[in-house]
């Protein structure tokens, strides 16, 4: 994903960068770009950036002779100390610094009070050490030993004491057996575990047999698991994970989320997760379009539920947060935006509004409640400016 200019406008990827001029943009790297007036972070404007002095030093962190930038984010750090260590990490004079992607187009950066600055250094797979803690993706990890931390993967690492699924210890996993199998499953000699924001042993798995599928799944002999979940009718040896979402079987398609999921007891007191089946859907052809949205060769669906297709499935994708398209429609969630143009169709950085040609619309990105309506071009750009409103309950309809 980068910048270009489509019909005299400037894109990040699908987006449009909004009042972005073509004329004299000029992309900088690592998702930053500039143009005569403005800076530009994956497609953000990055306020109060000197566009003359800026200069983008990685993904997440730029400066201009007067202050260094996260992401669109002005921090308070020292500029002429300030400097990256890569991993996502910065660090001036006084503190650490972190920053990452988030949703695909925007970088979170926080300021890292306890590091100390002297000391700090960066380890693999996103993990870093001072003279006193141990950081996994910008947060501490108290019980780590900064000394002898050894990353295994993003989300892993064992100090040859305890072993550790980010911020907290993988209770009763031997570090001198324990090995990764990839991002958060891992077994030592005698257990298997799964671990990230919760980290638990899965007590049922057949730690001889067990092994990763990839994308959250793992299976032994018995079982097939989605994280620390044994999954209820889902025999091994069938599955076929596609992303952290959709997976296949010979015969069904699945998708995955959590928090919606009901159970089932496999046996005795053994009670598995219900994957849930998208009726319809065709294994041989499916494929994950992104942002939730799931296709096979005739039908789409968003979050489990089908979309009403208009145009052709093969040209169906997503375009950003619950918008997608084909070649005849735009769609919102799994409902038709009347009227809209996919050709020229596209979300306006950063998101919370959307363009149609001249035609504006506003449409809730984050929140509980669907909704997306036509704007007039002043309400959007309020929007787009951080003083309108791009959430809320919407009770009317569409308007075409």
């Amino acid at each position: 994903m980068g910048y270009a200019i489509v019909d005299g406008e400037v894109r990040f990827g699908r987006m449009l960068v909004d009042r972005a001029e073509a004329a004299s943009f000029v992309p900088l790297g690592w998702g930053w770009g500039k143009d005569k007036a403005c800076v530009y972070s994956y497609g953000c404007k990055v306020e109060g950036a000197k566009p003359k002095s800026f200069v983008a030093l990685d993904a997440a962190f730029g400066r201009d002779a007067e202050r260094v930038f996260g992401g669109a984010k002005a921090l308070d750090a020292d500029v002429a100390t300030f400097r990256t260590l890569g991993g996502g990490y910065g660090v001036d004079k006084r503190h650490g610094y972190y920053g990452e992607l988030r949703l695909g187009w925007l970088i979170a950066c926080w300021t890292l009070e306890t590091v100390d600055a002297a000391t700090f250094a960066t380890r693999a797979y996103g993990w870093a050490v001072d003279g006193t803690h141990a950081y996994c993706a910008g947060e501490a990890v108290p019980d780590a030993d900064p000394e002898t931390l050894n990353p295994l993967t993003r989300r892993l690492a064992s100090d040859g004491k305890r072993v550790f699924a980010g911020r907290r210890v993988i209770e009763g996993a031997d570090a001198a057996t324990f090995r990764a199998l990839d991002e958060h499953f891992g077994v030592d000699a005698k257990r298997a575990y799964f671990g990230d924001v919760i980290t638990n042993v899965i007590e049922v798995a057949d730690r001889d047999t067990f092994r990763s599928l990839g994308d959250d799944f793992a299976e032994d002999h018995q079982y097939v698991y989605w994280h620390d979940n044994v999954l209820a009718g889902v025999a091994p040896q069938t599955m076929r994970p596609l992303s952290e979402r959709f997976a296949c079987t010979d015969t069904q398609v699945l998708y995955f989320y959590s928090g919606i999921h009901g159970t089932r007891r496999i046996s005795g007191e053994l009670h598995g997760t219900k994957p849930i089946v998208l009726e319809g859907a065709d294994p041989t052809t499916f494929r994950d379009a992104g942002d939730l949205f799931g296709a096979d060769a005739k039908r789409a669906w968003h979050h489990s539920t089908r979309v009403g297709l208009r145009g052709e499935a093969s040209r169906f994708e997503s375009i950003g947060v619950r918008l997608a398209r084909d070649d005849v429609a735009v769609y919102y969630e799994n409902e038709v935006v009347p009227g809209a143009k996919p050709a020229t169709f596209a979300i306006v950085a950063p998101a919370g509004v959307a363009r149609d040609g001249k035609r504006w619309y506003r449409y809730n990105a984050y929140g509980e409640y669907p909704m997306i309506q036509k704007s007039s071009a002043d309400e959007a750009r309020a929007i787009l400016d951080g003083e309108g409103e791009d959430e809320g309950e919407y009770e009317g309809e569409y308007d075409d």
